[in-house]
């Protein structure tokens, strides 16, 4: 069963399936008089497998997420589709579903087709107010929006493991997306070991590997979090995981950069959003001056990451992901420019 855009045909296997299956967990907000449903569904931005369904005439909207497209075998789905379950579980252990902010928890969930349903919030994601602020002017409610995903953030980040950090993992992953980044042309063979190199002498720094694991999206991009005022409904957690909050943080830079430059053509357009966002984050801590200092010094090392990631979808023009690896390369040399490597 093919889940894609557009108006769902009556006579399909998906209109049955979402009107027989997934809608029957929320047989009570259906009218009986409706026989014949409208389904309309809506893939979500910067998403391969997450898609808004909205049933036009009663005006139910849901999303499904689901794992049956991926270029993957079953043994794999099955894997992401559990671990995606488990970190529901896990934020609600956890209390994570507080403080005003509002996770997401399934209401249908399909193992055989690795098909799960959430209900939808109402409310827009991040890119569209980082489009809005670039565009529009509209800087004032980009940064407040910013200010509440900090909010949420600090608060996620405050369940606390007593293990110190593990940084290989993010080397090797950062070093295949370098290795991605050159076979595609983005970069040269030279450029290529040139990164490598300043990878391993980040991680020599004390500063990346002097820090407890916390509880971290693991996937914090524009698309995985709508607003609804001052609160952030998170509607991704499959990759929830226990590591730095600096990856989330970064991955959030990484995106402003990446999402300002591209509405903007001004690479520096979204300095000021990224301080500001810093700096909600660490006016939550105990000391927030310090956080700041200690934040915005590991800043460049996870914000190259996700530059390299984000470089790597095909989808976007090819100029825009040559620039990306530039700037990547630029947050790994601040090494270099902050003395650090002496």
């Amino acid at each position: 069963m093919k889940v894609e855009d557009g108006k769902v045909d009556r006579e399909s296997e998906l209109y049955y399936y979402l009107k027989d299956r997934v809608l029957r967990a929320r047989q009570g907000e259906l009218s009986p008089h409706l026989d014949r449903l409208d389904f309309r569904v809506y893939r979500l931005q910067a998403s391969h497998h997450v898609f808004k369904v909205v049933e036009k005439k009663s005006g139910i909207a849901f999303l499904i997420k689901s794992y049956a497209g991926d270029r993957a075998d079953d043994e794999v789905k099955c894997r992401r589709f559990q671990r995606e379950l488990e970190n529901v579980h896990l934020f609600e252990r956890f209390g994570v579903d507080g403080a005003g902010h509002r996770i997401a928890v399934p209401f249908f969930v399909d193992p055989e087709r690795f098909l799960i349903a959430y209900p939808f919030f109402e409310g827009k994601e991040l890119g569209h107010y980082i489009k809005r602020a670039v565009l529009n002017g509209k800087e004032k409610t980009l940064k407040h929006k910013l200010s509440a995903l900090a909010d949420f953030l600090h608060f996620l980040h405050r369940h606390v493991a007593a293990e110190g950090i593990e940084i290989s993992h993010i080397v090797r992953l950062f070093i295949a997306k370098v290795k991605s980044a050159e076979r595609a042309s983005l970069i040269d063979g030279n450029t290529a070991r040139q990164a490598q190199c300043l990878i391993e002498r980040w991680v020599e720094l004390p500063i990346l590997r002097d820090a407890h694991k916390c509880l971290i999206h693991g996937d914090a991009t524009p698309s995985n979090f709508l607003f609804e005022g001052d609160h952030v409904a998170v509607i991704d957690l499959e990759n929830i995981t226990w590591g730095d909050r600096s990856y989330d943080l970064g991955m959030v830079a990484g995106e402003l950069k990446h999402q300002c430059m591209m509405h903007s053509g001004n690479r520096f357009a979204a300095e000021g959003y990224i301080g500001h966002f810093y700096w909600e984050y660490s006016r939550r801590c105990n000391d927030p001056y310090k956080t700041f200092k200690v934040l915005t010094a590991k800043n460049p090392f996870y914000m190259a990451y996700t530059e390299f990631r984000i470089a790597g979808n095909e989808w976007l023009a090819w100029d825009h992901r040559k620039w990306l690896t530039f700037e990547g390369m630029e947050c790994l040399k601040a090494l270099h420019r902050d003395g650090w490597s002496s």
